[in-house]
Formats: C-alpha cells, structure tokens, sequence
C-alpha cells in the first residue's frame, strides 16, 4: 500500500495484473493436470482466463438447476467456450445432495459454514477422476472486490477499468 500511494491507476493496475498471472503461474508451476472450478462469477472467469494464458487447462463445474436464480451451468459453459477449455460438468440433485453430504462434511474443516462446502467437494472429486492434479479456485475474489465489502474502496471504477482490461476471450 505505502509503494503503490502515490501511484497512478494505470500504475495499479498494470501492478495488479502482474500480480495475478504471476500467482495463478506459480499455482500452475511443478503441475500434471491442471483444471479451474469455474462457477461463471467473475472470480473463477478471471483465474480460467489467466490460468489458460498459461497453461492447458480443464473446468469442472457444478450445476444445480432446481436452483435457477443459482444455477451459471450457461455462462460456465460459454465462458470455457470462449477460452477453449474442456468443461466437466457435475449435476447436483437432491439426491446426490443426500448422498454426498456426509463425506463432504468429514472431509472439510469447516464443512457447515461455508456456502459451497459440497459444490466443492463434489467439483474435487470430479476433477480427481479426470487425472486432474491441481484444482484452482478463485474463491472470494469477487466479494473480495464487491462494492458491498468492508474495503476502503471510496469508487468502482479503478475496478471497472481493470475488467475492461481483461483479455476479450473472458467473454466480458
């Protein structure tokens, strides 16, 4: 914070984009196979951007139509279209729900407080049985960055002009 103060936003920005693809390269580095939990939020859209830019790479995701107000099963799907990439899809129903419920809980720290404990135990299980060694995910990023968050941010548009910034193939 105290180097970047007196820098400009395209100064910021170019630094934040550095920062990115350097991280999502060093999760990439001493991989096999290597894919991105990609829900379609702006989070996992960006880490599938990055992550392709770099490396090939797969998408598993998990839908759950009932939900439709929830379900982004299409703009996964466009968004690995857009950028090349394999996706996997894993339905949810309540049946699986039921069935799965009990070796997500025993297999997460804090399996009951966190809204997506199962879509991602489920998304690493899938990715296990495609051979997938890594499994990225960009969890919170996009809260993280939301206006509603407890971060000093007086106004979106260092935000807006940094996702103008992105590659065209995120399907912004």
């Amino acid at each position: 914070h105290t180097r970047l103060r007196g820098s400009s936003v395209e100064q910021v920005l170019d630094e934040l984009d550095a920062l990115l693809i350097r991280s999502v390269g060093e999760n990439l580095r001493g991989t096999g196979q290597c894919a991105v939990a990609l829900s379609g939020g702006v989070d996992s859209t960006v880490l599938c951007a990055l992550a392709r830019r770099q490396a090939s790479v797969q998408a598993v995701h998990v839908s759950v139509p009932q939900g439709k107000g929830y379900d982004e099963r299409r703009t996964a799907e466009r968004i690995a279209k857009l950028n090349g990439v394999p996706l996997s899809v894993v339905t949810m129903s309540g049946e699986l729900y039921r069935n799965t419920l009990v070796q997500a809980t025993a297999a997460n720290e804090m399996p009951l407080w966190h809204l997506q404990n199962l879509g991602y135990y489920l998304a690493s299980q899938r990715a296990a049985e495609l051979g997938i060694d890594t499994l990225l995910c960009g969890d919170t990023t996009g809260a993280m960055l939301s206006p509603a968050s407890q971060l000093p941010w007086t106004h979106l548009s260092p935000l807006l002009n940094m996702l103008r910034r992105l590659p065209p193939a995120i399907g912004a």
